[in-house]
């Protein structure tokens, strides 16, 4: 631009010396050149600039969280067990909770024609294998509306003195007595098995205690078993012993 206004001064010395229109078109044209030169170079270096990256809406934004995994069904009831049994002395039901270390939970209830009959629950302790505590279990019962309430305690713990075992020790304290037994079992054979247990209760009212004896031979028989029960005390010797048996057909 200051090049063609120099010029322009010696254009108009030129045509006032020489009096003629050419050596002015001239100049212009040479003008008109040079600013579209100009130009030209403007946008060659304005296109060969670098373009502005585009900002990408998906990395502004935040990344959206993982979704939650549904939500597992509750694995309580599969650690219940439901019982009962209907007479007709009335209906009897017993829910149990069994958890995965052995620990426990129950609550059952009667019902009689009369109504709402007794309302138990218990609560089991399992120790560890490796623990000598003994295994515990806190049950009481208590008829709706009025005081008669009963509770247990008991305490279990197996002693393995033997090679194949030892005899499991129970102790048990309730309202109105006290025991202690000690019970085995021993597999003879395949299909034989025996299991016997002394207990020795004591009576707080009387005062008095008195031993009692229980065998159990078990004998399977293809899909079910039979089983001998011998039961006897101490008070009725020999001939107060009872023997009886049952029998399991399974399926």
């Amino acid at each position: 631009f200051a090049a063609f206004l120099h010029v322009l001064p010696c254009c108009k010395m030129a045509e006032h010396r020489c009096g003629s229109g050419l050596p002015n078109f001239i100049l212009v044209l040479v003008g008109v050149c040079l600013g579209a030169a100009g130009f030209q170079a403007f946008q060659t270096g304005k296109n060969s600039a670098p373009p502005v990256p585009t900002p990408d809406p998906t990395s502004s934004s935040p990344t959206p969280a993982a979704p939650l995994p549904p939500k597992k069904v509750d694995a309580f009831l599969k650690h219940v067990r439901f019982s009962g049994s209907v007479g007709s002395g009335g209906w009897k039901g017993v829910a149990t909770y069994k958890g995965s270390n052995g620990n426990s939970l129950k609550v059952g209830t009667t019902v009689t024609q009369k109504g709402l009959g007794r309302v138990e629950a218990a609560l089991g302790y399992k120790a560890e294998e490796w623990h000598w505590g003994p295994d515990l279990e806190l049950a009481a019962s208590v008829k709706p509306g009025s005081n008669d309430v009963t509770y247990t305690a008991r305490a279990r713990k197996k002693l393995d003195l033997l090679e194949n075992g030892g005899p499991t020790m129970v102790a048990e304290v309730s309202n109105n007595a006290a025991s202690i037994a000690a019970e085995v079992a021993q597999k003879l054979a395949q299909e034989i098995s025996v299991a016997a247990s002394l207990r020795v209760p004591y009576n707080f009212e009387s005062r008095k205690a008195d031993a009692v004896l229980n065998g159990q031979t078990s004998y399977k028989v293809g899909n079910g078993k039979v089983v001998g029960l011998l039961h006897a005390k101490a008070s009725g010797g020999l001939k107060g012993a009872k023997v009886s048996a049952e029998y399991d057909l399974g399926q």
